[in-house]
């Protein structure tokens, strides 16, 4: 059914699909990062580029246009040496590691704090940004459910598990990445 997703995901896709709203929900409190498709440039060196646009570009799209959301978890890995923050970032010991040269190795990191999540840009390259605005170096911005995050072209949304309930029961199988 959920073949060839990541362990951590094909779990949580099970999850949904076996479970109420209200159970997923209770048995995941933190926060998921649903990333938007990735734009593609493609160069001929001739000086034309071929750019695959967001759907939402797009005034029609079919359903063989769309491309699968990107879901991943916003919690903690055995990975990252800094217990009080998620790190996001290209480096592969980051807890949420992001494969684009327009992120950084260390771009960003989520703090909790009381129950509150933070995101401060860590003096990134390309920059992060929260709903278009790009964040100033070093300074922890509030988040809320429902924020537009960017880090370097890279953009997702921050979700909690209801908005990822939805998510899942409402696409099919091969459109969850």
């Amino acid at each position: 059914m959920t073949k060839g997703l990541p362990e951590s995901l094909e779990r949580i896709v099970r999850r949904a699909r076996a479970m109420t709203k209200e159970r997923f929900v209770a048995g995941l409190p933190h926060a998921f990062l649903v990333f938007e498709p990735r734009v593609v440039v493609v160069d001929d060196g001739l000086n034309y580029h071929t750019t695959n646009v967001r759907p939402a570009d797009h005034e029609v799209a079919s359903a063989d246009d769309l491309k699968p959301p990107e879901i991943v978890e916003l919690i903690k890995s055995s990975r990252n040496p800094f217990a009080d923050r998620i790190s996001i970032g290209r480096a592969p010991n980051c807890d949420v590691v992001l494969n684009d040269a327009s992120v950084s190795k260390l771009h960003a990191h989520v703090r909790d704090i009381d129950g509150v999540l933070h995101l401060v840009d860590l003096g990134s390259q390309n920059g992060t940004f929260r709903n278009e605005q790009r964040l100033e170096p070093n300074v922890m911005t509030r988040l809320s459910v429902g924020d537009k995050l960017q880090f370097g072209m890279r953009r997702a949304q921050l979700a909690d598990a209801a908005a990822v309930y939805d998510l899942i029961r409402a696409t099919s199988d091969r459109a969850i990445v």
